[in-house]
């Protein structure tokens, strides 16, 4: 398992960038505190149904690019 996942990273490595590798992050770390809010039973979330987030980063950032919008 682990090698594959160093694989595939390899070949993702060239079509990640900087700022799709942050966004990603931002959406990963708004995940985790979702899932720890509701171990603690502070708020219940359904974080399972918020995994689509995760393909919100790299098509804004497709996006911004292809239209020339951004820095």
């Amino acid at each position: 398992w682990q090698g594959s996942l160093y694989l595939f990273a390899k070949v993702m490595e060239s079509a990640l960038s900087a700022d799709m590798i942050n966004e990603i992050t931002i959406v990963g770390g708004i995940l985790i505190l979702s899932s720890g809010l509701s171990i603690l039973g502070i708020k219940k979330y359904k974080t399972l149904n918020l995994l689509p987030s995760l393909i919100i980063p790299p098509v804004v950032i497709f996006v911004m690019k292809a239209f020339g919008l951004g820095a």
